[in-house]
């Protein structure tokens, strides 16, 4: 059972569900009605107009009513519009304890302790009839739900089912004008009551009929009578498809009776309630199934076929039970107790489904099928009506090659499977569990009872138990790629390793509800209460998007970039780079996805009923075709659809598609912005001519010279008049006449600085003294003449400008002196680029930059049209110039700045017509290179073009470039977890972000020096062009599978053989430090590992281990000689003991245990003596150690005492703290270094490690990997 919602109240007498609103009324004893919306959990309404219990309420299938009847002995009929009363019904003379709508007529029925029931039209506020017959009072009535019935229960202990048939043929009690109150049954009746009305009026015979009908009521006679209850009954009704009758009682019983058309009888008595059973329904969707509720506190759930209870529900409610009510078109129900009421569902409403690779495998009416949506025909794969002994299934597992099925119900599970392949016969395995999921057509994997995930080789006993969590059980398991699964508890979701049995990585996610694979396997998403969160393979985050109001009710993969799901109503989707949108709004809500494919939806809703449909967003299909960059596909979109112009040319602006969005934009402004962003340069200098704004001119010469587009920006700066960059560009395209022409207007505009700049790009010398002279800077201008050798006009200025003051000369002479060795005269550069423009014979864009003639693929043109063909083209070749000045012939110098065009008015610009072939004179369409070129040479040019083809594979002289590929070091980032690949790429920050998240390490200080030799030894250094910083490369090299690695700076026979043989060396000699040294650098290498065979995981593994115990034991001597005082006598022993349980090398191990055997005999703790003599004669192989042990071990028997006591306890296993150096016993709680798996006490958690020096303590990490083909292991 699940439990949608709780509603605390006073005591609760009655419920109705709305039929198509999350609304429920619920009747309370002290004479309120609630209205509550159980989607929002929140109170709607309230209404306290009855006086005393309302035991009845009840919702209108289709006008906005609901009905009350209480102890007041009124029947209200309320507008939850207007909360106002409605319809006002009098009669009963005792308390009313039940009403009901009718589904088809304006009839409302209603019961009472008076015995009777009344059947009333309530719009004209009459009673129809008064059913009487029961002898005592009538507690509950229901209409059948098809047929002419109305069922009663009444506490004389009788069931009685009345007919009202006769009532139906009546044509007094409709009103035949009036649609909301029905129509005359016989057509003829009908006409004839039209036509007496239009002559009678208001007085005529309908009033003679009504007032007929008032006075003379017609009483219903009951069709049966059941009587085999042994006391009261409480409650009864009708099967909503079967002729059953169920009926509740206060003998503790629930009786079950079937029904024809000519008899009734007992079919059977179900028991096992303990007191008055309130109320029964039956599931309207599992029509096998039975719900009661009893007031001693129980509610059970019965299989009609079975006729038992199947299930009792003890915790729900701790109070007695009074109603029960069932939603009229969902699977939902809610009861009313003493406190409140309770809204619950019985089962998942979700149609168990499995993808498949053409289409969907779900189960309907207890029979697995499978949908093929290519031919969109349904198989039956297996009847499972006589096999399985569920009466609903909440999850399916199939097989992947769809010959096993497993069906999971609650905390059980049935699997289907065949012995062999080819076989016929579906065998049968039982168990119970949950999250079942097949690793093969005879191999599962679920979760048990006890919260521990167990493999079933299904034709085999043996059960194997794989993993098992100490501290939290998991609470859901999920299928992964081969050799993991999913394994979810704590609110954390992890990657288990099934053969290492490890957890490799973690993501904490909150209400997990199911985990759905892309196709390929890369991502995942999460799908959780009321968010999706989308991760890669390893767990990393990629988007995710929260829905606040409603319920994520099921999700699939659309394709690699999209993932859609369902809430109540919407089916959207989100994509992997976060946008997400709405496609359309489901009509048979609330639906469940079954599979996406090619814009096709398979989905079915909550009565197991499928749709197939086509998804028609079109703004989806422009994200997706965005995203993959099918241009075609983008193209047609554009074209079919009216996206808003700003908003969409915004949205593709800010994804990196501006030229996509230039035809949408009308708004010069922005339609320029979109062009300079695409570098449409012709539409951009179009819109610059129209906004003609210097802000806008200078924009565009900036990205036109990006583009090397000499021609264009020159008419850029010559329309914003900035002469200083004109001048500059004519100075390095060589172009001396237009620099003479743009000198001269500064002249005339009296421009000093620019006049200047311009004698020094023209190298006129005497114009320079010139204007240093009008400028008063008559020194300067003497040393330029006198230094360019122009004598005479420097002794002139001597004369004139400087009053041939000689000792003011001899200075500026002196100063020119010192100044020659470090100068050289100015000269003019050679241009960069030739001019060409004075060769009027030649194309004017010649004096671009040469660039590569590139076609643009991604442009999207919605304007030409699409049928533009090469002959067309032919036609065009002559205008392709743009218009502007294309010289400075005619500026008029004293003017404003002005700009001439031979062939073009600036006023025409925004001519849209089409070019035509005549009259306009710029296409030139009257040219023909046939009629240009002699016929033999043409045939000759001809023959050359077909053979340039042939071998060049290009029909044109269009070049086109490769595409451009991925560095060594962006393939790293997209597939390497080896750190040593990320700092020999130069990506260090990469690297310590994985060291860190692989092995937890924090201080990176110690691996400094290895990161730039790492670095610095992976890479070559080319150098070329002065000034341009050097090309730097990885080093790498092919292996045997020709694929690409980078070099690693060591490898493992390195450190085993030499690096861990110098340490051992030292250890020997009792060279401690140098031992500690040699063994740390053993650890600071290993991480930066490549190995390549699996077997040499182990070889480092050992290692790790080797050096962690050295140096954790070797650091504990070191400390233990530190302490010399007599007093510290216990503490010497102590870590002497504990140095005997550093796992040394045998020679070593016997050097700890002699020097602890003679430290132990000194003191006087023959115990401890005894036991380090025992242990050294088990491994000694040195002669003299041996000797002194057995010597000393009679001795120590006759004196057998310890003088001091030690915390020492050699026959309880211990590992020993690294920083305290003290031993944390078996059981006692502790923390390791995510890396060398040194032990520490948990009061260090988050410090550095004592050992490896390197990582924070008490980290979960992922584990080391250094294995080129990613495998993680865990030392």
């Amino acid at each position: 059972m699940f439990t949608k919602s709780l509603v605390k109240s006073k005591r609760v007498k009655s419920i109705s569900f709305h039929p198509k609103e999350p609304m429920v009324a619920i009747g309370l004893h002290n004479g309120g009605i609630r209205l509550f919306n159980y989607e929002s959990n929140k109170l709607l309404k309230e209404y306290n107009d009855h006086e005393g219990a309302v035991r009845g309420v009840d919702f209108h299938i289709s006008e906005p009513f609901f009905v009350s009847g209480g102890d007041d002995k009124i029947v209200r009929v309320w507008s939850y519009e207007s909360h106002q009363i409605k319809y006002f019904l009098e009669g009963h003379s005792d308390y009313i304890r039940c009403v009901q709508f009718h589904k088809e007529y304006t009839w409302l029925l209603s019961c009472s302790d008076d015995m009777t029931l009344r059947l009333w039209d309530y719009p004209e506020e009459r009673c129809i009839s008064v059913i009487t017959g029961h002898e005592n009072f009538v507690m509950n009535l229901s209409f059948h739900p098809t047929q002419d019935l109305i069922i009663s229960v009444s506490l004389d202990k009788s069931i009685r089912i009345w007919d009202y048939s006769s009532l139906e043929d009546r044509p007094l009690i409709k009103d035949a004008n009036d649609g909301l109150h029905g129509s005359v049954t016989d057509s003829q009746d009908q006409e004839k009551w039209k036509e007496k009305e239009k002559g009678k009026g208001k007085g005529g015979i309908r009033s003679k009929f009504l007032n007929f009908n008032m006075f003379q009521m017609f009483d219903i006679i009951p069709k049966f009578v059941l009587e085999h209850h042994e006391d009261g009954i409480n409650w009864g009704c009708f099967h909503p498809t079967q002729s059953l009758i169920a009926s509740a009682s206060d003998d503790h019983t629930i009786k079950i009776w079937q029904i024809s058309e000519e008899k009734a009888w007992l079919v059977t008595t179900l028991s096992g309630h303990t007191d008055s059973v309130a109320s029964v329904v039956f599931d309207h969707f599992d029509k096998d199934t039975l719900i009661s509720n009893s007031e001693d506190g129980t509610m059970k759930i019965w299989s009609l076929s079975k006729q038992k209870c199947i299930k009792t529900i003890h915790d729900i409610s701790p109070d007695k039970f009074w109603c029960l009510a069932h939603h009229p078109t969902a699977p939902l129900y809610a009861c009313g107790h003493d406190n409140g009421t309770i809204l619950f569902k019985l089962r998942k409403t979700k149609t168990p489904i499995v993808e498949t690779k053409n289409g969907v495998v779900y189960i309907s009416d207890m029979v697995i099928k499978e949908f093929n949506l290519k031919n969109h025909e349904t198989t039956t794969l297996l009847n499972l009506k006589k096999r399985s002994s569920f009466s609903f299934v909440d999850q399916l597992s199939v097989s992947s090659k769809s010959d096993a099925y497993a069906l999971i119900s609650e905390e059980n599970f049935e699997v289907f499977y065949k012995a062999n392949y080819g076989d016929t016969k579906y065998l049968k395995y039982v168990g119970t569990g949950k999250d079942l999921f097949f690793l093969s057509p005879t191999r599962v994997v679920f979760l048990s009872e006890e919260g521990n995930i167990s493999i079933k080789q299904l034709n085999e006993e043996k059960r194997i138990r794989i993993f098992k969590q100490k501290e939290t059980l998991y609470s859901r398991i999920f299928s992964s790629y081969p050799g993991t699964i999913l394994v979810y508890y704590s609110g954390k979701l992890g990657i288990l390793d099934l053969e290492q049995k490890i957890i490799a990585k973690k993501i904490t996610v909150e209400e997990l509800k199911n985990v759905v694979w892309s196709k390929d396997k890369q991502y995942l998403a999460l799908v959780c209460k009321r968010e999706i969160v989308i991760c890669n393979r390893k767990l990393k985050k990629m988007t995710s998007i929260e829905e606040n109001q409603k319920k994520i009710k099921s999700a699939r993969w659309g394709n690699i970039n999209a993932i859609f799901y369902t809430t109540k109503s919407q089916l959207k989707y989100l994509l992997l780079n976060g946008e997400s949108g709405t496609v359309k709004t489901l009509e048979n809500s609330p639906c469940f996805i079954g599979k996406i494919h090619n814009n096709n939806i398979i989905y079915f809703d909550q009565n197991q009923k499928m749709y197939v449909t086509k998804i028609k967003s079109n703004d989806y299909l422009l994200k997706i075709a965005l995203e993959e960059k099918k241009t075609g596909q983008i193209n047609k979109l554009m074209k079919e659809t009216k996206f808003p112009g700003h908003s969409m040319a915004r949205y593709l602006k800010n994804k990196g598609y501006p030229n996509i969005a230039l035809p949408l934009v009308k708004d010069p402004k922005i339609k320029f912005d979109l062009a300079i962003l695409s570098n449409d340069l012709e539409v951009a200098f179009s819109l610059a001519k129209r906004l003609d704004n210097e802000i806008y001119w200078k924009r565009l010469a900036t990205v036109a010279m990006k583009n090397g587009n000499i021609d264009l920006v020159e008419k850029c700066y010559q329309r914003s008049k900035d002469f200083g960059k004109l001048s500059f560009l004519y100075l390095i395209s060589g172009n001396t006449e237009n620099l003479n022409k743009i000198y001269k207007i500064c002249q005339n505009k009296n421009l000093p600085n620019l006049i200047f700049q311009n004698s020094l790009f023209l190298n006129s010398i005497e114009e320079r003294i010139e204007m240093l002279i009008q400028n008063g800077r008559t020194s300067l201008a003497y040393l330029l003449a006198n230094n360019n050798g122009l004598l005479e006009l420097a002794e002139k200025i001597k004369n004139e400008y400087l009053n041939n003051d000689e000792k003011k000369i001899q200075n500026l002479l002196k100063f020119q002196e010192q100044k020659k060795q470090e100068s050289n005269l100015l000269l003019t550069p050679t241009p960069i680029i030739k001019n060409t423009n004075n060769d009027k014979n030649k194309n004017q864009n010649q004096n671009n930059w040469p660039l590569l003639r590139i076609e643009r693929e991604s442009k999207i043109n919605l304007s030409m049209d699409s049928n533009l063909n090469e002959q067309t083209i032919e036609k065009a070749q002559g205008g392709w110039g743009m218009d502007g000045m294309d010289n400075l012939d005619d500026l008029q110098f004293g003017l404003d700045f002005e700009v001439s065009n031979n062939n073009n008015n600036d006023n025409d610009d925004d001519n849209t017509e089409e070019p035509q072939g005549g009259g306009g004179g710029g296409w030139d369409t009257d040219l023909n290179l046939e009629n240009l070129i002699p016929e033999d040479e043409l045939k000759e040019l001809n023959s050359s073009l077909t053979k340039n083809k042939e071998t060049s594979g290009f029909g044109n002289d269009l070049f086109i470039p490769p595409r451009h590929g991925k560095s060594h070091s962006e393939k790293l980032l997209e597939t390497s977890e080896i750190p040593v690949e990320f700092i020999a790429s130069g990506q260090f920050d990469i690297a310590m972000k994985l060291l860190n998240r692989q092995i937890g390490i924090t201080n990176f200080k110690p691996l400094k020096d290895i990161f730039l030799k790492i670095y610095l030894s992976s890479n070559n250094t080319l150098k070329h062009f002065p000034l341009i910083k050097s090309i730097s490369n990885p080093i790498i090299k092919k292996n045997k599978k020709k694929t690409m690695r980078t070099i690693s700076p060591t490898d493992l026979e390195f450190l085993e053989n030499d690096l861990l043989q110098n340490a051992y060396g030292a250890a020997s000699k009792g060279n401690f430090s140098l031992a500690l040294e040699n063994f740390r650098n053993i650890l600071f290498l290993i991480p930066f590992l490549i190995i390549e065979k699996r077997e040499e995981q182990q070889h480092v593994y050992q290692l790790i281990k080797i050096c962690k115990e050295y140096i954790n034991g070797f650091s504990l001597e070191m400390e233990r000689k530190k302490v010399q005082n007599e007093k510290s006598q216990i503490r010497l022993l102590e870590m002497a003991a504990y140095f005997t349980h550093c796992e040394l090398q045998q020679t070593h191990l016997t050097l700890a245990l002699r020097s602890a055997m003679l430290l132990s005999l000194k003191i006087g703790n023959h115990i401890n003596a005894l036991s380090f003599a025992k242990r050294l004669l088990e491994i000694s192989t040195i002669k003299s150690f041996s000797e002194q042990a057995k010597k000393l071990i009679p001795y120590c028997k006759k004196n057998l005492s310890n003088k001091i006591e030690i915390d020492y306890d050699e026959r309880n296993p211990f590992v020993i703290c690294s920083y305290s150096y003290t031993p944390i016993y078996k059981g006692s709680e502790k923390i390791q270094c995510p890396y060398c798996n040194a032990d520490y006490l948990p009061k260090y958690l988050n410090q550095i490690c004592n050992v490896c020096k390197l990582s924070k303590i008490g980290l979960q990490c992922d584990g080391l990997t250094i294995l080129k083909t990613p495998q993680k292991f865990k030392k």
